[in-house]
């Protein structure tokens, strides 16, 4: 027999992260080396500092501006996605240096702007991370990140909507369903019967005989998909 469910979808979307070091890339993105990403994914776990590259009291005293630590500000790793933003948003078009923290030796990178910096960000996030180069983009535009197929896609207003989907597309959803069931009963399963039958209540391993796979009324065969909700 079969057991009827209303199935709700709920901003299923499947991300298929590449970590690749791939240099086939075009663009500005194709000079990146290996250390280059390397350094990205370090600071995608740990965070990123950044100063101002010419920030000294007087020429010559660089060294002891880059010692300073109150010079030096953190991004934190959760933000990694605002990034690039941020460093677009320097209006000072002056040098900076940046460097993971913990790991200051070897990860130094001086970049001649902010601007510059921001452009890095991108690159790396591009060739490392499609999730993360999607959420840069929504952190400058968040319309950015709607897919195209969305009914409110390029919407200026906000909005909070349920969408119908028709019946052609149900087969992923259905297929979903029978590839994932596991006929299996457990003891917070109750009893099927009407009425109860005696061990209803016990909670005995497995759940009582008639809520089995071999039980009557027993476990279901299969279920069916009977709707399926988009929330945009």
């Amino acid at each position: 027999h079969k057991h009827q469910l209303w199935f709700g979808l709920v901003g299923l979307e499947e991300h298929m992260v590449s970590m690749s070091k791939s240099h086939a890339a075009v663009g500005s993105a194709a000079s990146l080396t290996d250390e280059d990403l390397r350094i990205f994914e370090q600071a995608v776990l740990s965070g990123l500092e950044w100063m101002w590259a010419d920030a000294a009291l007087a020429s010559g005293l660089e060294w002891f501006a880059k010692q300073n630590p109150l010079r030096w500000e953190k991004l934190e790793p959760e933000s990694c996605h605002e990034w690039a933003a941020y460093f677009s948003r320097q209006k000072d078009h002056r040098p900076i240096r940046t460097r993971i923290p913990g790991a200051v030796r070897t990860t130094n990178r001086h970049f001649e702007s902010a601007q510059a910096a921001a452009r890095w960000v991108e690159d790396c996030a591009a060739l490392l991370d499609p999730v993360i180069e999607k959420e840069m983009l929504g952190a400058q535009d968040p319309r950015s990140c709607f897919p195209e197929y969305w009914v409110h896609s390029g919407d200026q207003d906000q909005f909070k909507d349920a969408i119908l989907l028709p019946v052609d597309q149900f087969a992923p959803f259905q297929e979903l369903l029978q590839a994932t069931y596991v006929p299996a009963s457990t003891r917070d399963r109750p009893c099927p019967a009407k009425p109860p039958c005696e061990n209803a209540k016990k909670r005995l391993k497995g759940g009582c005989k008639c809520s089995r796979n071999d039980g009557y009324p027993g476990l279901p065969k299969s279920y069916r998909v009977c709707q399926v909700l988009r929330i945009e």
